[in-house]
């Protein structure tokens, strides 16, 4: 169970990376940005407590947590820095 969330989360991140940094022309709603911003923080404070959990665990699992992980800090350091860019500009 925690394998099939963290490649659904693994799969969000990629697809708002992407989405931002291609411009897909995908234009999100202020409710969705503001549910973008809960789920990484929700997914990051998941993959903390789950990585400190299990520290022995199988390699592979391993790197999907940590990749997951990374991949939640950049979105949201990117998410905030839009965020804050649009409020600087208006």
């Amino acid at each position: 169970m925690k394998s099939i969330f963290f490649v659904l989360s693994l799969g969000i991140n990629v697809f708002y990376l992407l989405n931002t940094l291609f411009v897909f022309h995908i234009r999100f709603s202020v409710g969705t940005k503001v549910a973008f911003g809960l789920f990484f923080l929700l997914s990051i404070g998941i993959s903390v407590a789950v990585l400190f959990r299990t520290r022995k665990g199988s390699n592979r699992t391993s790197i999907l947590f940590v990749a997951v992980l990374c991949l939640n800090i950049a979105s949201l350091g990117w998410f905030a820095f839009l965020n804050y860019l649009s409020l600087l500009i208006g």
